[in-house]
């Protein structure tokens, strides 16, 4: 277990590359396009929550909420096979468990808010392809 006590900085930081959503979504849906394109909706509104309330949650210390919101994208961050993200989860828990601890991990808030970014931006990728898809189906 990471101890958010002597915790300095993640031993990765996250740098933008493709984390390869499309190509997990569409295996998972086994070719199923309408599932396929909801999936990513149903995805692209958890992770625009986490967006959303990520750091509020580090600035009011609010375990309660982090741990909620972590629960209800645990499945997602399985599905998707990001790792990484859970394991900045674990040390944010870790954190916000300790209250008596000064030293945020910002490192990890950062690459936290930067891989949720890339998340969305793959996911409206993907979204908008299967808007204009439907749009010339329907022409």
């Amino acid at each position: 277990m990471i101890n958010a006590n002597t915790y300095t900085q993640p031993q990765h930081n996250h740098t933008e590359v493709s984390l390869n959503l499309e190509e997990k979504i569409h295996e998972y849906c086994e070719g199923d396009t309408e599932m396929y394109y909801e999936l990513a909706g149903l995805y692209k509104g958890s992770f625009r929550e986490l967006h959303d309330k990520f750091n509020q949650f580090i600035t009011t210390h609010d375990l309660a909420g982090f741990r909620f919101l972590a629960h209800k994208l645990h499945s997602s961050i399985e599905l998707l096979s990001l790792q990484q993200l859970r394991t900045y989860f674990t040390i944010i828990r870790n954190y916000l468990e300790n209250p008596e601890n000064t030293q945020k991990p910002d490192h990890v808030i950062q690459s936290i808010n930067a891989m949720t970014a890339q998340i969305l931006q793959e996911l409206n990728a993907i979204i908008k392809r299967g808007y204009e898809e439907n749009k010339e189906s329907a022409s």
